[in-house]
């Protein structure tokens, strides 16, 4: 899929809502560019395990312990 945007004058663009709600990525947060000879791309970086356990944990009322040590909780996740 393509879609074409404008730049600003100072060299902004708009990523439109729903390739942000898609790639949940929020005010703050940020991409990476991947840039090659002719091309230029928005890629979603690594995510950061330590934070996203950690968000996981607050989110699921559970300690980073139960979710290190948890294998089912993996699966309930990832399965």
């Amino acid at each position: 899929m393509y879609i074409d945007i404008k730049m600003s004058k100072k060299g902004e663009i708009v990523i439109p809502a729903f390739v942000r709600k898609q790639f949940k990525l929020r005010e703050g947060g940020s991409v990476r560019l991947d840039v090659e000879r002719d091309s230029v791309r928005f890629v979603t970086p690594n995510k950061n395990v330590v934070a996203w356990m950690r968000e996981y944990a607050k989110k699921h009322s559970r300690s980073t312990d139960q979710i290190i040590s948890g294998d089912e909780l993996y699966e309930e996740e990832f399965g």
